[in-house]
């Protein structure tokens, strides 16, 4: 596990601000990982939006703001926001070290 829970909350937290408001706001203290977290929000599925309104896209229940929406998901969901961040980074982790680099290919030629 490279995270704390805590820090992956934070992530968490940064992660829904940036998807849910557009945030410009960085991944400042973790500035090695910030490719990696940026691929993983993309690909986070949080909300349906319906034009006018935010769906919770965990339990289905509709009808929030962005702001609404957000805090639904902290209060209610964070502990599976958490797993499945944490399960997305441990994956890409794996196969980053099971691909081999262009270097290591060329040693064993």
């Amino acid at each position: 596990m490279l995270f704390t829970y805590k820090e992956l909350s934070d992530i968490a937290k940064l992660m829904l601000r940036r998807k849910i408001f557009k945030s410009r706001e960085d991944y400042r203290n973790y500035t090695q990982f910030v490719g990696l977290f940026r691929h993983i929000e993309e690909d986070l599925p949080i909300f349906i939006y319906n034009g006018y309104s935010y769906k919770c896209s965990f339990c289905g229940v509709g009808g929030f703001t962005a702001r609404g929406l957000y805090l639904h998901i902290i209060r209610k969901h964070m502990d599976e926001l958490i797993a499945i961040i944490e399960d997305r980074i441990e994956r890409n982790t794996k196969l980053s070290r099971e691909i081999p680099s262009r270097w290591e290919k060329i040693a064993f030629i």
